[in-house]
């Protein structure tokens, strides 16, 4: 069964807003390290000229993506399709395209001012026609019972 009425697969999950604040760390990274999160649920949407735009949450479990949702029917995604990213993919990812920019790209990165993560990347190249991408993350969310198994976590 898809769409409306179907059941939640991230409802197994038991999670709890982030309690502490390192707000006041300057250097994001650091910020988002000083959390100690490994185990958390985040929201967040691709947008570009061929990504597809669908809202997702990404439960991640011992810091690797265990189980991607999508918001509009519930569906379980690929969790190696790879615009669906943890924070520290996120980091990762901001680093990579900031070190191959050539004249003529652009990158903007915002990062979420309580936990340092990067809550919005949007990059731009003129080199490829429709190459200009964006990822906004946001409602990240401690995860309490980290150890229940995702129904996507064997194989894809």
């Amino acid at each position: 069964m898809n769409g409306p009425g179907k059941p939640d697969p991230g409802d197994q999950f038991v999670t709890f807003p982030v309690l502490r604040n390192y707000s006041s760390i300057p250097n994001p990274l650091d910020r988002w390290r000083a959390y100690h999160l490994t185990d958390y649920v985040i929201e967040q949407v691709s947008a570009g000229g061929w990504v597809p735009s669908d809202t997702v949450r990404i439960y991640v479990l011992a810091g690797l993506k265990a189980l991607v949702v999508r918001e509009s029917d519930k569906d379980t995604m690929p969790r190696n399709y790879p615009f669906y990213m943890t924070a520290d993919d996120l980091f990762s990812r901001v680093e990579g395209v900031g070190s191959r920019l050539l004249p003529g790209d652009s990158l903007f990165v915002e990062y979420d001012s309580r936990f340092g993560y990067p809550s919005k990347i949007s990059f731009f190249t003129s080199r490829i026609t429709d190459a200009d991408m964006s990822i906004y993350t946001w409602n990240i969310r401690q995860i309490v019972n980290p150890y229940t198994p995702a129904p996507n976590a064997q194989g894809e």
